[in-house]
């Protein structure tokens, strides 16, 4: 039976056509999310108007008594701060232009399927995981901390593929996180200008394209590995 070390290897991931890399790399260091949130304005609310409300001593006075619409009063209370989000981190994708340097990536052979780990560019030694907003991002692996998603192969009709999948030179993938059998595809939301990866949305699944230059690949920390 083959070992871990046996079935993972070191492979270079492209797109088969527009780029594929980390959304710093592909619209420059830190990609910038904007972000208008409402917060609580400092100081008291103005009153607009008023009415009256009773017939004062005699029947000819009557009493006033100011106060705020509710849609004034929401935009008195608040106000639009713009705030900025680092996006950087997540996995996404250009139609146009091409790869200068393929993101290099360890597949390294789990129980059920595979945990992706950079080997190449600013986060090597990264790990790729599903962030809870379903988008693909990399993160530092914390010892004690959660563990990087698996990843499971899948072919042109999704059906899982055989780690012996691997073992050719080139291949064409699609990546599906373990249990799913829903593959990755390409998400484009209202209030961003990128393109990310996740595993959710109406895009067309993603094909990656590996070109394996490692095989019987170890952990680095491991290199005597059985």
């Amino acid at each position: 039976m083959a070992t871990p070390r046996q079935q993972s290897v070191i492979a270079d991931v492209l797109a088969p056509s527009g780029v594929l890399n980390f959304l710093g790399q592909l619209h420059g260091e830190p990609a910038l999310l904007k972000k208008e949130v409402l917060v609580p304005r400092i100081g008291t609310p103005r009153f607009l108007r008023g009415r009256s409300i009773g017939r004062g001593f005699g029947g000819s006075a009557r009493r006033t008594v100011m106060f705020n619409s509710n849609a004034q009063r929401r935009q008195d209370t608040f106000e639009k701060q713009v705030t900025y989000q680092d996006e950087s981190h997540f996995l996404g994708h250009l139609a146009q232009g091409e790869n200068a340097e393929p993101l290099r990536i360890y597949f390294r052979s789990v129980r059920d399927g595979y945990r992706l780990y950079l080997r190449s560019g600013p986060r090597s030694g990264h790990a790729l995981y599903l962030h809870n907003s379903g988008c693909v991002g990399a993160f530092k692996v914390v010892p004690g901390g959660a563990e990087p998603t698996v990843f499971q192969l899948l072919n042109a009709n999704n059906q899982y593929v055989s780690p012996l999948h691997l073992l050719h030179d080139h291949v064409r993938v699609r990546l599906a996180v373990e249990g799913t059998k829903a593959p990755l595809r390409l998400r484009r939301y209202a209030h961003s200008p990128f393109t990310y990866l996740g595993c959710a949305g109406d895009g067309e699944p993603f094909d990656f394209s590996l070109h394996t230059v490692e095989r019987n690949a170890p952990w680095l920390s491991q290199p005597d590995e059985v």
